[in-house]
């Protein structure tokens, strides 16, 4: 069972990465591209507000520590790496191509 689980998470993420990630939509919560891509995402984010907005090319990777408050929108081609937790408040607006990153990368430094 938890094999046809998993399988079933791949197929809906990549149909999402593949059909509506990218597709066109005007810049409000209630066109039609911004509701299918929330349609698809919201059983795997942590919690999503009403009237979210997410805009075509948005990338966000781990969705399960995403949370999203009302009102609240994502701009295009955003990038959002959630190795820990990100939480976007109520009545917030992330501007186009912006980069969240919630890890470093600890590199040893050597002596010359």
């Amino acid at each position: 069972m938890n094999v046809y689980k998993e399988f079933i998470k791949t197929v809906y993420l990549l149909s999402y990465n593949l059909l509506l990630k990218n597709m066109p939509s005007a810049n409000n919560a209630a066109a039609i591209g911004c509701r299918l891509r929330l349609f698809f995402l919201r059983p795997f984010l942590k919690s999503v507000g009403t009237l979210v907005n997410i805009q075509p090319g948005v990338y966000m990777h781990p969705l399960w520590n995403i949370s999203i408050g009302n009102n609240s929108g994502i701009g295009r081609n955003s990038y959002i790496d959630a190795e820990d937790t990100v939480t976007i408040g109520n009545d917030v607006m992330i501007a186009p191509q912006l980069i969240i990153y919630t890890s470093t990368m600890r590199q040893k430094l050597e002596r010359r």
